[in-house]
């Protein structure tokens, strides 16, 4: 199983990567054909394998390399892990730390801040006569935006050793992310909760055979999996035990709506904001794109008899272990911690619908619990930072991420290759939004804030309402740059 998502994620990143992030394959290319290929990306011949870094040999003579992490969960493993460990990812991830320190002769050590006190902490080193105390850091997107207005972290394009390019980092993130053309923030295989956290859908195999569904993974791969398809799919499937909605019935879609309405803003393609000619942010909203997404999943979620909507986080996931729900909103971390192992039915993995047929792919986002990594300003050795960066990034997408979709499709979701595709298609998808990180807050620019929080289905009363706020937050942050 490992070789075989390991040459499809190699053929996803040379081939169809691109075709996904930019445009629909045409029909007869939907799939890369592997008999085609005329060089093993894992032959003898290096100079060809998209997993092979370019970076230089050096020896820093047993030097520290420091890393502050945010005090939490995700932040935490995604660098520091105990020897002892029996978590299968978290193996693979002390693996990586001992392979790069070995590689260039360096001693990780780990500090971790308090959740809310991670970008006070940076401020201090950064405010500090000397150089910065630590070499890289990892917290969550949404808190580390927040330092972009103080000027204390770097841009990664100054690290000659960085390429944003290469298929370890989200270079669309990075770019979504970006400000005046600066990477701050770079998202990727670096951090394993970054696709741990990638938003997906899961559906029980045996309920779509006996609901007489269609081939839900060649609806996918014919870009037929659409909001309106998936919508007419669930609508009906209601099957009431006791004339009221509860864990006893049989659902279409077993949902957090939260969660869900937060993946839809990013399926459908729904943007916030967009960048100016000198590449700052600055709000733009498809009004009437807005205003029938904020219609519809309001719809879905609360007036149609076939979705089940929790507000909490374990009911929606109940129904779907005890076989009464044909899809369940999900991230990829679920299967891989065994999340549904109670469930005696196999299931699988299919990404979020696009918003219709004309839109170019299948989108997603990895949740905002996930890390994001940054380095200060006044690193001490800004190649050194630049070189471990890369290097634990590139060893991450060679050695971790094929394992992680592999424990993953370790529990009882089909493991053939039609399923690898579909797991490629979310990973090619997955998107950043800078009105989505940056203005993070209850009344932000969110398909979840208005839908599922302030409970409306008038955009345009709302927008109305926060309009003001979130032009403001921008344009201070845009006045702070251009002094």
């Amino acid at each position: 199983m490992k070789k075989l998502l390991l040459l499809l994620l190699a053929l996803v990143m040379v081939l169809s990567l691109a075709a996904c992030n930019t445009g629909k394959t045409p029909d007869d290319e939907t799939t890369p054909d592997t008999n085609d290929q005329t060089t093993d990306p894992f032959g003898e011949d290096e100079t060809d394998d998209p997993l092979k870094d370019d970076l230089p040999e050096k020896n820093y003579g047993k030097t520290e390399f420091n890393i502050l992490t945010q005090d939490y969960h995700a932040a935490v493993t995604d660098f520091k892990i105990d020897e002892s460990t029996t978590n299968e990812i978290e193996q693979l991830i002390y693996n990586r730390n001992a392979y790069v320190e070995e590689r260039y002769n360096i001693v990780f050590e780990y500090f971790t801040a308090a959740y809310d006190q991670i970008n006070t902490m940076v401020k201090t080193t950064v405010m500090s006569d000397s150089k910065a105390a630590y070499d890289l850091i990892s917290a969550r997107p949404t808190w580390t935006v927040l330092t972009l207005t103080e000027g204390n972290v770097g841009d990664w394009k100054e690290l000659e050793y960085v390429d944003t390019e290469r298929d370890w980092w989200n270079n669309i993130a990075a770019e979504d992310l970006s400000v005046n053309g600066k990477n701050y923030i770079l998202m990727g295989d670096i951090n394993a909760s970054y696709i741990t956290h990638t938003h997906c859908i899961l559906f029980n195999k045996k309920l779509a055979t006996d609901m007489s569904i269609p081939d839900l993974f060649e609806l996918v791969s014919n870009y037929e999996w659409t909001y309106e398809t998936m919508y007419e799919m669930v609508k009906d499937i209601w099957i009431d035990s006791n004339d009221i909605k509860d864990l006893d019935d049989t659902y279409g879609f077993s949902a957090q709506e939260f969660s869900m309405a937060s993946a839809l803003q990013f399926s459908m393609n729904l943007q916030t904001t967009a960048k100016t000619p000198d590449g700052f942010p600055v709000m733009e909203i498809d009004m009437t794109k807005w205003t029938d997404a904020v219609t519809d999943v309001y719809t879905l979620l609360y007036d149609t008899p076939g979705v089940y909507a929790d507000a909490g986080w374990s009911d929606h996931r109940a129904l779907f272990s005890s076989g009464r729900a044909l899809f369940v909103t999900s991230q990829f971390a679920h299967p891989i911690l065994g999340t549904y192992s109670e469930l005696t039915d196999e299931y699988a993995i299919i990404p979020y619908p696009m918003y219709d047929d004309q839109q170019e792919g299948y989108y997603t986002f990895s949740d905002t619990a996930s890390s994001a990594v940054t380095y200060p300003i006044n690193v001490a050795d800004p190649e050194k930072t630049g070189i471990i960066a890369e290097a634990l990034a590139a060893e991450s997408l060679r050695e971790v991420t094929p394992m992680i979709y592999e424990v993953a499709l370790k529990y009882r979701y089909s493991t053939s290759e039609e399923q690898a595709h579909m797991v490629d298609l979310i990973r090619a998808g997955v998107r950043c939004e800078f009105g989505y990180v940056f203005i993070s807050n209850s009344t932000s620019p969110r398909l979840g804030s208005v839908v599922t929080q302030q409970k409306q289905n008038n955009y345009t009363t709302y927008y109305q309402n926060y309009y003001r706020t979130w032009d403001t937050k921008l344009e201070e942050f845009i006045t702070f740059y251009l002094d």
